[in-house]
């Protein structure tokens, strides 16, 4: 009922380690974190509240959010996986788990209290949704593109895919997508995160149990 955030400074050494945990920080269940060291912020995507909630980035123990943001675009039922942060233009992409890219312009400006700017959604090239479940995202500013992963069902291991998506400044609505992986030889069934490291993605694959 109530989730956490572990901070291990040194892995080895446990005594090191730290959490915010407790009722004060509204934490039910965390999924999705990242790390903005030029604000000194973690940005936490809580898939138990339906929110994303911001902490200092050294907070520790029973601690309330520096500022949440519950305001999804007016969707009862949308709820929210993991963001990405583009500091230079104080933007954060959000994977939404009705297949869609939540768009906060000057999110720390505003702390989202209006909701997002705007929507993305990962078409084909007829303008058909082709996004279901959004989980991973990762925004490369030096491409202006977003990666994605969706595990589409839950319960199934075979219809997970990966969309990018490019031009995403200036994109809105239905976009076609740049790059769209799925199928058996792809072994996505349940992609529920991923990095990027400039070069290749690395996708956690939970229903088949392996990093592709």
């Amino acid at each position: 009922n109530t989730g956490g955030i572990l901070t291990m400074n040194k892995i080895s050494d446990s005594s090191t380690w730290t959490t915010v945990k407790g009722s004060a920080t509204g934490l039910v269940a965390p999924k999705g974190i990242e790390v903005i060291d030029g604000r000194s912020a973690l940005i936490i995507s809580d898939n138990g509240t339906k929110d994303i909630k911001v902490f200092d980035k050294n907070a520790i123990g029973d601690v309330s959010p520096l500022f949440t943001v519950a305001n999804l675009g007016g969707v009862a039922a949308r709820n929210v996986w993991d963001t990405s942060y583009d500091n230079n233009s104080d933007t954060l992409y959000v994977a939404a788990t009705d297949g869609v890219v939540l768009v906060y312009d000057k999110f720390f400006a505003t702390k989202g209290v209006d909701g997002p700017t705007k929507l993305i959604i990962p078409s084909n090239d007829k303008l058909e949704k082709l996004s279901i479940n959004l989980h991973g995202i990762a925004y490369v500013p030096e491409r202006d593109s977003i990666v994605l992963t969706d595990v589409g069902s839950a319960t199934s291991a075979t219809d997970g895919q990966v969309f990018t998506l490019n031009d995403v400044r200036t994109s809105s609505g239905r976009t076609i997508t740049s790059l769209q992986l799925k199928g058996a030889n792809t072994q996505l069934g349940n992609p529920v995160d991923l990095a990027y490291d400039g070069q290749s993605i690395y996708v956690a694959e939970k229903s088949n149990d392996r990093i592709l």
